[in-house]
């Protein structure tokens, strides 16, 4: 059994290649279709099997890879292991494209737009995934509790949910998420004001 297999458009072979040697200097063994290829073997059959025997499956997200038919065959097919047996699904952007859904509600790893020192960092992160552990914990801005920099999402958010029953009356439910608070929302009448 490989650690993964990965999935990417013809146009970017090269940037496979690297990846894979990079992938296998950690001691992590990969399959892709350029090396899996044996002349008059089924492609079907051949992609199929490495799919079954890969622990991880990692897609790289291109503009190439999306309007790709047998990327998109592998994505569903990595999708659907994901989501029914557990294994891990990695999209990995090498390029600055928008994820399908499915693959956007999934932790991803982005070399879009890095090299260097970055490509080394985000690579350790793949590695790290691949294997099954947690990411580093990464460095926030020095300073007092409260002032530093958070995410355009909101952390934390605040649901009212009217009730009538012998008259009215009203819920309030604190620092829940907020799909869980749009989830609730959409019960009945409800106000949301997330921060």
């Amino acid at each position: 059994m490989t650690d993964a297999f990965i999935s990417y458009a013809p146009e970017h072979v090269t940037w496979v290649r690297w990846l894979a040697d990079r992938l296998r200097d950690e001691g992590l063994t990969v399959a892709y279709r350029e090396v899996l290829a044996s002349p008059g073997a089924s492609i079907v059959e051949t992609l199929e099997r490495a799919i079954q025997g890969s622990t991880h499956g990692v897609l790289l997200f291109s503009r190439a890879s999306l309007s790709d038919r047998w990327v998109r065959e592998a994505y569903e097919s990595l999708m659907r292991r994901s989501i029914e047996d557990g294994r891990r699904f990695i999209p990995v952007l090498i390029e600055d494209v928008e994820l399908p859904e499915f693959a956007a509600n999934r932790f991803h790893v982005d070399f879009s737009q890095v090299d260097g020192a970055d490509a080394d960092r985000r690579l350790a992160e793949l590695v790290r995934a691949l294997r099954g552990r947690m990411p580093e914990p990464v460095a926030g801005p020095a300073g007092r509790p409260g002032t530093s920099v958070r995410s355009d999402k909101p952390r934390r958010c605040t649901l009212r949910i009217t009730v009538r029953s012998s008259g009215e009356d009203r819920a309030v439910v604190e620092g829940i998420a907020p799909q869980a608070a749009r989830d609730w929302a959409a019960l009945g009448r409800s106000f949301i004001r997330c921060q």
